[in-house]
C-alpha cells in the first residue's frame, strides 16, 4: 500500500467505533488518524513526501520504523494489516515489544486482507483468545492483552514460551 491503511469500504474506520480505542496515547502502524486524535506516534515506513506531509501535525510523532521503539512504553498499539505478510509480521512484533504489561494490541483489517486468519494465528502464538471489538461484513478489530509472551520476529516460526506452555497444558 502506498498510503495509510484505508477506512472500511463504507468509509467508516472500525478502529474509531465506540469502545475500541481507549482515550490514551496510541501507537499506530500503517495509519495515523487514530493516533492524531489521541496523541501518540504513527509508524509510517515507505511513505512518499506528499503522503507523509498529510500526517504531519502537532501532537503526533511520525516514525519510519517500529524497530527502535522503547520496550514497554505504550499502553495501546493499533496495527493495520497490509497485503505483505512480512511487513505485517514486523509491525505486530514491534507493537508487541512496545506495549506495557497488560497493554492492548489491536489488530484491524479488511476481510479481503485476511484479518480473520491474522487473528487466529496471533491467538495461537500468544495462547489467548482475541477479543473482537468491532466486526462488520468487510472487516474487524481484535484486541489481545500484552503478556510475557514474545512474538517471533519475521522469518521465524518459533512459538512464544507462553503459547508452548499453554499447548502443553491442553495436551495433558
Amino acid at each position: 500500500m502506498s498510503g495509510p491503511a484505508p477506512a472500511a469500504h463504507d468509509g467508516h474506520d472500525l478502529a474509531e467505533d465506540p469502545g475500541v480505542l481507549a482515550d490514551l496515547p496510541l501507537l499506530e502502524f500503517q495509519g495515523w488518524r487514530s493516533a492524531l486524535r489521541r496523541g501518540g506516534a504513527a509508524v509510517l515506513p515507505w511513505r512518499g513526501d506528499h503522503l507523509r506531509a498529510q500526517a504531519e501535525a502537532p501532537g503526533l510523532t511520525l516514525l519510519e520504523s517500529g524497530e527502535d521503539l522503547p520496550e514497554g512504553g505504550s499502553s495501546q498499539a493499533l496495527v493495520r494489516i497490509q497485503k505483505g505478510k512480512a511487513a505485517t509480521t514486523a509491525d505486530l512484533a514491534a507493537a508487541w515489544r512496545a506495549l506495557a504489561p497488560e497493554g492492548g494490541l489491536l489488530v484491524a483489517g479488511h476481510n479481503d486482507l485476511g484479518i480473520t486468519g491474522w487473528a487466529k494465528r496471533l491467538a495461537a502464538q500468544l495462547g489467548q483468545s482475541g477479543e473482537v471489538l468491532a466486526n462488520r461484513a468487510h472487516g474487524r478489530v481484535v484486541r489481545f492483552r500484552r503478556t510475557g509472551a514474545v512474538l517471533p520476529m519475521p522469518g521465524t516460526t518459533a512459538l512464544p514460551a507462553d503459547a508452548e506452555e499453554a499447548a502443553a497444558d491442553r495436551a495433558s
